[in-house]
């Protein structure tokens, strides 16, 4: 997204601890101490007279001092939430399992933003897949190829992007872009997918795809995470192959996409 487009933009940030991606990471006692009373964080739409209001655990949340003085008050209403947690929480979390993570904590955390889909700089008012349509029109990033309900388009000279939308048992559109294969095979770039999900058709929410390989598993047990077709998407992009022609894979990233959606609907409610 680009300021000239939308009224404002933010972007999430990794940050990461005490220890290095392909290291292994321990715990200490003070990272469990963690403050899981539950909290509700409301949201306006800034496209209709509904509220998005977010209940989780306090530590879920990365809290600015302003909104933690508003929640000491009793209520916290925001232009938007961060999340605070592990990095590869939305990376095939098959059981859908979210925890904390401390601010000392010593395993990689993402902080990734939930906010409002803003009216577009002309003031028209879009939401939904009408709006990653129309803002990827605008932002110049031109359909490649189209085949069934995928949409593939160029970003940049390193970068395409997939929209998905009405695929088997989907009911959230969103857009997937990818590193193309640039002759070095184990870039660390390729091993990540940037997604960016539409929530309840007026607000949007990114989060990074990160794949499980065992050099950065950090403990991450098997039978809760699988990011196997995630690697196999890679290995077609990696041969110069058409992802288009791998519906199947891109299924993966759909059904994904659903269970991130699910938990963040699961915790949410929508009102006027």
């Amino acid at each position: 997204m680009l300021n000239r487009f939308l009224k404002k933009l933010s972007l999430p940030s990794i940050l990461g601890g005490g220890c290095s991606m392909l290291g292994s990471c321990s715990s200490t006692q003070s990272e469990k101490l963690l403050d899981e009373t539950p909290i509700t964080i409301k949201i306006p739409s800034k496209i209709s007279n509904d509220i998005l209001s977010i209940t989780l655990p306090k530590c879920a949340f990365f809290l600015n001092e302003r909104e933690r003085k508003a929640l000491d008050k009793g209520e916290l209403t925001t232009e938007k939430v961060v999340f605070n947690y592990d990095i590869y929480a939305y990376s095939g979390n098959i059981k859908n399992k979210f925890e904390c993570q401390a601010i000392n904590s010593s395993r990689f955390r993402v902080l990734n933003e939930l906010q409002p889909i803003y009216p577009l700089s002309s003031g028209q008012v879009m939401s939904g897949y009408d709006y990653l349509e129309k803002i990827n029109d605008l932002l110049g990033k031109k359909i490649i190829e189209k085949k069934g309900k995928v949409q593939k388009r160029f970003v940049n000279k390193s970068q395409d992007m997939l929209l998905i939308n009405g695929m088997s048992n989907q009911t959230t559109p969103f857009e997937l872009t990818y590193m193309k294969y640039d002759g070095s095979y184990n870039r660390p770039s390729s091993y990540s997918y940037s997604v960016l999900t539409v929530v309840r058709d007026k607000f949007y929410f990114q989060y990074e795809f990160i794949i499980l390989v065992p050099e950065n598993r950090h403990g991450h047990n098997s039978p809760d995470y699988n990011t196997d077709f995630a690697e196999k998407f890679r290995d077609v992009i990696q041969s110069n192959g058409n992802v288009l022609d791998h519906s199947e894979l891109t299924q993966g990233f759909v059904d994904n996409n659903e269970r991130v959606v699910k938990f963040i609907n699961g915790h949410s409610v929508l009102t006027k």
